[in-house]
């Protein structure tokens, strides 16, 4: 077997030939830099009790126990990596004990708040463009990257579905609902003549991107009056949980949203306390009145007794 290097440049190569994307390389690089700063020991002389240390500073220093993790997760990839071509014998990062992450309600916008997002007026094709890509993030679930990558090409005005390219660079399909194919349509039509290949153009041709849509979601969030913090990823929360709320099928919803486990699909499902309320008070049969016993007949009435012997 080819030995692989021991640098971050062959760590990195690593990622890559695995799927990784490009944002996902960053952080994971950032982050073994961070812990490339704190032990100054050879990679290979990385020991269990350095990781407890490291583990021990970071929550000292009061950071919170998902950033901790995911900091501990590169690291792990990084010596795992190093397991896989044979340079070093076991993983130092097996068996660490990490915070737990506190299991927390996933803040969504209501169907009235999406609702008044797209009834904000779109003004000129740079208004419309802002409200079709919104408008598509909660239709279809989209991540921000996937429909920053929609192109042209990918675009099936049939079902009026996109083809993207999705997490780990797999291929995925958007699939939109009526009223958003019809949007995506009328966009085509004045859709700049000589645009760039990506789907979501500004007037002057250029793709909308990442930036573009982040401020197109951000901007109508103002419009509407949202007080909330809204960005792409809520729109893509929102769309799940309503489905749900509505009666979809977990399994549908988890193909919609591409998740490889259904795990992570279940994270919707944890509703507010206000709604839980509201579900209880309107299903629960003791909402309507204590439940009492049916009244008993006469003809299940106990009989009288028949007086026994009576002494003189």
């Amino acid at each position: 077997m080819t030995t692989r290097p021991t640098s971050l440049e062959g760590f990195r190569a690593y990622l890559v030939n695995r799927g990784r994307s490009p944002l996902t390389i960053r952080s994971y690089l950032a982050d073994m830099g961070q812990f490339g700063r704190f032990c100054r020991k050879p990679r290979k002389e990385v020991q269990r009790r350095d990781l407890d240390a490291y583990v021990a500073r970071m929550l000292a220093r009061d950071l919170s126990p998902k950033t901790i993790r995911r900091r501990v997760a590169s690291v792990s990839a990084f010596f795992q990596y190093l397991v896989y071509g044979e340079m070093l014998a076991r993983n130092p990062c097996q068996g660490l004990v990490l915070p737990k992450v506190p299991e927390k309600v996933r803040e969504v916008l209501t169907e009235d708040e999406v609702r008044a997002m797209l009834a904000v007026p779109g003004e000129g094709y740079s208004g419309r463009l802002d409200r079709l890509a919104m408008e598509l993030l909660y239709c279809t679930g989209a991540r921000l990257a996937e429909l920053a990558s929609a192109t042209l090409a990918g675009f099936d005005q049939g079902p009026g579905s996109l083809r993207v390219v999705g997490k780990g660079n797999r291929e995925a399909i958007l699939v939109a609902a009526g009223p958003t194919v019809e949007s995506m349509r009328i966009y085509l039509k004045e859709r700049p003549p000589g645009a760039s290949g990506a789907f979501l153009v500004r007037e002057d041709g250029r793709p909308l991107g990442r930036q573009g849509i982040y401020r197109a979601v951000k901007r109508l969030a103002q419009a509407a009056g949202i007080q909330k913090r809204v960005f792409p990823h809520l729109l893509r929360r929102s769309c799940a949980t309503h489905m749900l709320e509505r009666g979809a099928d977990i399994r549908t919803v988890q193909e919609l949203l591409r998740h490889k486990s259904i795990q992570t699909t279940t994270l919707y499902t944890i509703i507010s306390g206000d709604r839980m309320r509201n579900q209880h008070q309107r299903f629960h049969p003791l909402s309507q009145g204590p439940i009492l016993p049916p009244p008993i007949s006469d003809s299940e009435k106990d009989p009288p007794k028949t007086p026994g012997r009576i002494w003189p």
